[in-house]
């Protein structure tokens, strides 16, 4: 499928990527990145990673088939209330948010009355630890997931067309609601950068000098605890959006941790070993 003018609103890593995607696939008739002030549009000409890029909002917006919201939520939502002025008629707007709920809810307040553009929310489920444009890349998201959380209002073109999008990428679409969204990719995705803060925070109570933990520590321990040094604000912005999944999922897996002690406090080696067994087929089957 090819598309008219797509117009990127934060060329970061992962919306940079989509633009070099967009440009290696020659699925776009045009590229255009908004930036917020001459710093970034300069890293963005820099990267290339689209073929023009503009400080104003009207300016990215104008002639846009495609405009793509690739920014941290509370950042989507802004952005969503600041677009209806520009928007021409037939625009679709995408997302790639990690939280839907409340990025679906200010789209509808932002958007829903003006006749002919649709936001279609979407979650491709990529991740990296690395943020900014100087780490975009083509291929990012081959043969990786991505979650579509259409409204109601939702018309089947316009889903069809985000679903589209993401396939010409090379992803796996599938659809679901932004509750379903948000209680899944809490457990998934939220649960685990949680837990691998509070392992990090635990180790160190331990162990305080890096040294010891880099001449100490094997591939688990890099694999369970890369994804604690991702950004800051990303994260705490995602955190306080699903703040209520998130805490009952915290819950679940204090109990199990819980239930974990208590077997090795018990000396059951049959209960530990139950425990370890049921865990690994668990993995088994995923």
């Amino acid at each position: 499928m090819n598309y008219g003018k797509v117009a990127i609103f934060g060329a970061g890593l992962i919306g940079g990527s989509i633009g070099l995607d967009l440009k290696k696939l020659k699925i776009a008739s045009e590229i255009t990145a908004w930036g917020r002030d001459q710093k970034e549009i300069e890293q963005v000409l820099n990267a290339g990673v689209a073929d023009s890029v503009t400080s104003k909002i009207s300016d990215a917006c104008k002639g846009a088939e495609i405009i793509l919201l690739a920014a941290p939520p509370e950042a989507i939502e802004h952005l969503l209330g600041l677009l209806p002025p520009y928007l021409d008629r037939g625009t679709l707007i995408i997302d790639v948010g990690s939280v839907k709920k409340s990025i679906v809810q200010a789209a509808l307040k932002a958007i829903g009355s003006i006749p002919e553009v649709e936001f279609v929310g979407c979650h491709p489920m990529t991740g990296s630890e690395r943020r900014g444009v100087e780490n975009a890349h083509s291929g990012y998201f081959r043969g990786a997931p991505c979650i579509l959380t259409p409204a109601d209002s939702n018309s089947e073109e316009m889903i069809e067309k985000a679903a589209s999008f993401w396939r010409t990428l090379g992803m796996n679409v599938i659809q679901m609601s932004p509750e379903e969204h948000d209680l899944r990719i809490g457990l998934v995705s939220h649960l685990p950068h949680a837990v691998s803060l509070a392992l990090l925070r635990s180790i160190t109570k331990t162990i305080s000098e890096p040294q010891k933990i880099r001449e100490s520590a094997g591939p688990s321990f890099y694999d369970m605890t890369r994804i604690a040094a991702s950004p800051v604000s990303m994260w705490s912005e995602i955190y306080r959006a699903n703040a209520k999944n998130l805490v009952k999922s915290l819950e679940d897996i204090t109990g199990e941790l819980f239930r974990f002690k208590e077997a090795l406090l018990s000396g059951d080696k049959k209960a530990l070993e139950t425990y370890i067994k049921e865990a690994a087929l668990l993995r088994e089957n995923i």
